[in-house]
C-alpha cells in the first residue's frame, strides 16, 4: 500500500468517538436435502457490515473486506466483494455482501454466522454505468452475479422516484438451477419462475425495491432454469 492508500485505509475505519465497523454472517438458506452438488442456498452468507464513517454508496462499488477473527493468514488479507445492498439506521451505514462460501476466507466466515465480528474495509472502488438515459435496461445474470444487478435496480427505481432517469422498464433474466410456479408480484411488474432456494438470496431485497416503486417502473424478471 502507498502512504496515500494507508490514510484513506485509517480514514474509512477509524472515527473518534464510533466503534469499529462489525460483520454479521447469515446463511440464506438450507442446502437442496436430494443433490448437495447443487450451487444452491447451502453455501451463500449475507454478511452485514456496520461502518464506522458512512459514505454516499453507489451501484457498481466493491469493497476489500478484511476479518481478523478468521485467522492470520486469511483474515487479515482483504479480500473484495460487490456491495449489493445498503441500509441506513440509528447505527449509520449498513452494507450487505452476497458471499458463496468456498475455502480460504469465505470458508472460514461460514463457521462463524450469525456471530459479530470485527472487521476492516478498503474502499469503496468501482466505476458506476449510467443507464438512466435509456427508457429500457435489460440484464442478464447467472446464479451469484445477481448480487451485482440489485444495485443498479435499486438506483434506476430510486432515480425515478426521484425524475432523474428516463428508464421505465427493466429487464432481468437470471439464470438458476431449477423451477417452480410462476408468481405475480406488484406495483412492479415482477413475473417470474422463482426457484424454491435461489431467490431467498435477494428476496428481502426484492420485496424492498417493489415497496419503493412509487413510480410504477414496468419490471420483468423471467428466472431462466439451468441445463
Amino acid at each position: 500500500m502507498t502512504t496515500l492508500h494507508w490514510l484513506l485505509f485509517a480514514f474509512r475505519n477509524f472515527a473518534i468517538g464510533r466503534p469499529f465497523a462489525k460483520a454479521v454472517a447469515t446463511r440464506l438458506s438450507i442446502p437442496y436435502p436430494s443433490d448437495r452438488s447443487l450451487t444452491g442456498p447451502s453455501n451463500v452468507l449475507q454478511v452485514d457490515i456496520t461502518v464506522p464513517r458512512k459514505w454516499k454508496v453507489r451501484a457498481g462499488q466493491y469493497v476489500f473486506v478484511s476479518i481478523p477473527k478468521l485467522g492470520i493468514l486469511v483474515g487479515l488479507r482483504g479480500h473484495p466483494f460487490m456491495i449489493s445492498w445498503w441500509d441506513w439506521s440509528q447505527k449509520g451505514l449498513t452494507i450487505s455482501l452476497l458471499v458463496k462460501s468456498r475455502t480460504g476466507f469465505t470458508g472460514q466466515l461460514d463457521r462463524y454466522t450469525n456471530t459479530e465480528l470485527l472487521a476492516f474495509i478498503d474502499g469503496p472502488y468501482g466505476i458506476q454505468h449510467k443507464f438512466g438515459e435509456y427508457g429500457t435496461v435489460i440484464m442478464f445474470a447467472t446464479g451469484i452475479g445477481i448480487a451485482g444487478h440489485i444495485p443498479y435496480i435499486k438506483d434506476l427505481i430510486s432515480g425515478y422516484n426521484n425524475c432523474q432517469v428516463r428508464t421505465r422498464r427493466i429487464l432481468l433474466v437470471w439464470q438458476i438451477n431449477n423451477e417452480s410456479e410462476s408468481r405475480r408480484r406488484k406495483p412492479i411488474l415482477f413475473a417470474s419462475n422463482l426457484l424454491l432456494g435461489q431467490e431467498q438470496w435477494v428476496k428481502s431485497w426484492m420485496d424492498d425495491l417493489l415497496d419503493s416503486d412509487t413510480g410504477y417502473v414496468r419490471m420483468r424478471h423471467p428466472t431462466l432454469p439451468a441445463f
